[in-house]
């Protein structure tokens, strides 16, 4: 495993910006190992100083995930996912990734997840998904199928 997904600590809104991500990478992380997904890496750089939050992988398919944790109140919880500058700079990371670790003919999946901290349940958070937010093919050199 790459980085200890059990426990999860309690949430707590005093934490900065840093281990809220942590929490919430942590809390998905966790997710997709229950689903049976195999973690491959955790904050991977990419150009750009573009990370990818987890990569994982099921028998059949590759997955990038990107993961924001936010508070109910949040006007548009989604809206740093799907700004045009971060998908552009996430396919660059993606191909790159790729590229590194020779798998540009695999099935890739792109999610992005929301964890919802619960103040009543702090270890327990609400997790939304979108999935397939980002097409494959306009990955750069990417020559695979997608899970279409």
């Amino acid at each position: 495993m790459l980085f200890p997904v059990w426990p999860l600590a309690p949430f707590d809104p005093a934490w900065g910006v840093q281990r809220r991500g942590q929490w919430g990478e942590r809390a998905v992380a966790r997710k997709l190992w229950r689903e049976g997904m195999r973690l491959l890496e955790h904050r991977w750089r990419g150009p750009r100083n573009t990370d990818i939050d987890l990569v994982a992988a099921a028998e059949d398919f590759l997955l990038f995930a990107e993961v924001k944790v936010r508070n109910e109140r949040d006007a548009d919880p989604w809206a740093d996912v799907f700004r045009a500058e971060r998908l552009r700079n996430l396919r660059l990371a993606a191909a790159a990734y790729l590229h590194r670790t020779h798998q540009q003919e695999v099935a890739v999946s792109f999610r992005a997840y929301l964890v919802v901290p619960d103040p009543l349940r702090p270890r327990a958070p609400r997790i939304e998904v979108q999935e397939d937010y980002l097409n494959p093919r306009t990955i750069p050199g990417w020559r695979g199928l997608s899970q279409e």
